[in-house]
């Protein structure tokens, strides 16, 4: 019970350290080329989410993810990335421990990558289907406690 209860205030004090420590990142905005794609990039903060399962919290993820934008602005995902976050957590919460539980602890990443555009066209994606052409997972980092 103590043990649990440890594991939970570890995992809180984690999410807390990295959240404080690691710098807002910036949008991204590539400079205009000849040629060059017409997609827009934004890289989100990061993401810590812990894989809970019937003994506790076994894993920690924690993910960094940029959108590579089609149909909507940088400003208006900035303006949103604290509704998009919370819904990849919500998404992602009880996903990631069912999948990790299916395949010995490891992560599809193929997976990830399709629930997080779905989510992200879901929140960002008003009049059009798709706002989000791609996500691209940046840091993907998988730690078992």
């Amino acid at each position: 019970m103590t043990k649990s209860i440890y594991l939970h205030a570890l995992c809180v004090l984690l999410g807390v350290a990295c959240l404080m420590t690691m710098p807002a990142f910036a949008a991204s905005k590539p400079e205009a080329k000849e040629g060059s794609s017409k997609y827009e990039y934004v890289e989100l903060r990061p993401i810590l989410i812990p894989i809970v399962d019937g003994n506790g919290i076994s894993q920690v993820i924690n993910f960094t993810v940029a959108l590579e934008l089609d149909n909507i602005s940088v400003e208006k995902v900035e303006r949103l990335e604290p509704k998009l976050t919370d819904a990849f957590i919500m998404d992602m919460y009880g996903t990631l421990a069912m999948q990790a539980a299916e395949h010995g602890g490891l992560l599809k990443l193929s997976v990830i990558k399709e629930r997080l555009l779905k989510v992200s066209n879901r929140i960002l994606a008003e009049d059009s289907d798709e706002a989000v052409h791609d996500v691209l997972l940046q840091l993907l980092d998988q730690r078992r406690i």
